[in-house]
């Protein structure tokens, strides 16, 4: 024993020290609130990437680093506060809350089929204590980090090393990692089981009689962490095996895949079917068959699928009395023109919103179409050279080009979970065409190294948003950084102790329907049911006629109160929205008079909650 533990201190521990330091810079500047801890942190990965293009790296450190880059850049968000970082999690955290007295399978609401936050999150409050935060702001990065670090080797299996290091780096530093993926910890460990399973597939040297049964139970697995993941992978592995019947260069057996996707279809049946109700399966096929619509429209006359296509549900609010009130942005009627029909991440894409940008957005996009051209380019490199690599790389490549094709070509496809989460997905597989695009182009990995990919980093790390002072996140302009940026900006809602302990009062004093901006919505989803009201669509809707009802209150974070601000959605645009924030002072939107004639029920720090009078 003491032989093997001295083998892995000297064989691993020397190699993990760099990132090591990447990981605990970010941890600093986030617990400390310093930019100047994650300022070094971004500079240090800079300086990796060169030392690596350079040959000043072994390649021994190159996983490690990228385990590490992406745990920092993902630290550098969820441990910015006391409290939750992002959006999907607050609902989450609110489905592991009821766990914790046991999982109630019934609640027919599709964040409660998760897993992660109905099961594992509780077992391990319950068993062994960890607090609920720290599993959703700790544990599941630190499991979600695991991605990277097993792309690296499926990736240096096709392509090497140095082009393996790359394309992970480039897979972390697109903002949807960052930026989205830390307020969505369902997803996190849906994409965990995905690529562990494309790990099974082509790196893996184990029997198959080991692997088959891994990669039925991943790929559930995959499926009751995330409603959208399961369908995924069935499109992933079930379009693999159609495209390996014409080759006969297959490694993995074709009958045993074309038997793991029988068996995920049937698992992934049962459990949707069984869980929340159905509503898991409703939801998805509503979603298949309002799709199908859309590209097959000779089909619209079937009932079947116009019926479903009806129950998708709109964006609505719900009032004390019971009604419903659509969002009008959100009832905008379709535009004819096909790309003029997209949502707004789409357009700017693929260059439509390009005129709309201020010059630091039209250099990024600059950037961002490059990266985009050389992943084209990548595409075609790999067409041509298709002999040098695995065919069930091909096929699952093919996929992804498939599904970013859908995203493009199919009116309000992507809004199905979001654009750049499907461009996310889709470089599990494809972000080595980007570095295979980018060596064709730019001649070299040096020249690539300086022109493209460190310029992008900087820009998708929010530097340059900070460092140029930009304000205005109401439109999709150019990538910030959460922990950068919340200071000047509204960007995300940070919250405090005395936050969460006003928040948690009035839970425990059960005031019914409050008023509340968006962050603070979110904050209290994590403990009340959605239906309770606190909903920041009708707080903008009661700001905007001024019915302010006697007795309601109105709850002010800090942040509230110390800039003197309420954060709800911008309009949202051609149906669609981006999830980005607009701060508006209480002066615009009255409640500056509003708070001068309500009283002070409870308050904690410069957190309150106000009733009005």
């Amino acid at each position: 024993m003491k032989k093997i533990w001295n083998w892995g201190v000297r064989t691993w521990i020397p190699w993990a020290i760099p990132g090591v330091i990447v990981a605990a810079l970010a941890k600093a500047g986030a617990l400390l609130q310093n930019n100047i801890f994650i300022y070094i942190m971004i500079i240090g990965i800079c300086l990796i990437t060169l030392l690596v293009v350079f040959n000043k790296l072994k390649e021994p450190y190159y996983p490690h680093l990228i385990g590490a880059i992406g745990l920092g850049l993902l630290f550098q968000s969820t441990l910015l506060s006391p409290g939750l970082i992002g959006s999907d999690i607050h609902t989450e955290y609110y489905y592991y809350h009821l766990a914790l007295d046991g999982w109630d399978t019934s609640i027919p609401y599709t964040y409660n089929s998760a897993i992660g936050s109905t099961v594992i999150a509780p077992f391990l409050t319950n068993v062994f204590h960890i607090p609920g935060y720290f599993i959703f702001k700790v544990i599941y990065p630190l499991m979600f980090a695991i991605v990277p670090f097993l792309l690296y080797f499926i990736f240096k299996k096709e392509f090497g090393s140095k082009i393996a290091f790359l394309s992970s780096l480039f897979f972390v530093i697109v903002p949807t990692w960052s930026m989205e993926m830390i307020g969505i910890p369902k997803q996190m460990l849906g994409e965990l089981m995905f690529v562990l399973c494309l790990f099974l597939i082509l790196v893996s040297n184990w029997r198959l009689r080991i692997r088959l049964p891994l990669l039925a139970i991943l790929g559930t697995l995959g499926a009751m962490f995330h409603y959208v993941i399961g369908p995924i992978i069935i499109l992933y592995f079930g379009v693999s095996c159609i495209l390996l019947l014409f080759s006969k260069r297959r490694v993995f057996p074709l009958r045993w895949l074309s038997l793991i996707v029988v068996l995920l279809l049937v698992s992934n049946i049962i459990y949707f079917s069984s869980v929340c109700q159905g509503n898991p399966l409703r939801s998805i096929t509503n979603i298949s068959s309002g799709q199908i619509a859309k590209v097959l429209p000779w089909l619209s006359d079937t009932p079947d699928l116009v019926e479903n296509a009806k129950d998708v549900e709109l964006p609505a609010v719900i009032t004390e009395s019971g009604a419903v009130i659509t969002e009008p942005d959100a009832l905008e009627p379709d535009e004819p023109d096909l790309f003029e029909n997209q949502s707004p991440l789409i357009r700017s894409a693929i260059g439509l919103d390009f005129m709309d940008a201020n010059i630091w957005g039209k250099t990024f996009r600059v950037f961002q179409y490059l990266t985009q051209v050389c992943i084209v380019v990548g595409c075609v490199c790999l067409v041509r050279q298709r002999k040098k690599y695995s065919i069930e790389y091909l096929s699952l490549c093919a996929t992804s080009i498939i599904l970013l094709g859908a995203c493009i070509f199919i009116p309000r496809f992507s809004t199905i979970i979001n654009a750049t989460r499907f461009y996310h997905i889709s470089l599990i597989l494809l972000a080595p065409t980007f570095i295979l695009g980018g060596r064709f182009i730019f001649r070299n990995f040096k020249l690539l190294t300086i022109c493209l990919i460190i310029p992008y980093f900087l820009f998708t790390s929010g530097l340059v948003f900070e460092a140029t002072q930009q304000t205005d996140i109401s439109t999709v302009n150019m990538p910030y950084s959460i922990s950068l940026s919340y200071r000047r900006v509204d960007v995300v809602g940070v919250s405090t102790i005395n936050d969460i302990a006003v928040r948690d009062w009035a839970v425990d004093h059960n005031l019914g329907n409050i008023y509340a901006d968006l962050p603070n919505s979110l904050l209290f989803s994590e403990k009340v049911e959605k239906v309770w009201n606190v909903n920041w669509r009708y707080f903008r809707l009661v700001l905007s006629t001024g019915e302010y009802e006697p007795g309601k209150c109105i709850f002010l974070s800090e942040r509230n109160n110390e800039t003197e601000t309420l954060v709800f959605k911008p309009p949202a645009v051609r149906g669609a929205s981006v999830g980005m924030r607009v701060a508006y002072p209480y002066k615009e939107v009255g409640l500056d008079e509003l708070i001068a004639r309500c009283k002070i029920i409870y308050q904690q720090g410069n957190a309150c909650i106000l009733e009005v009078k």
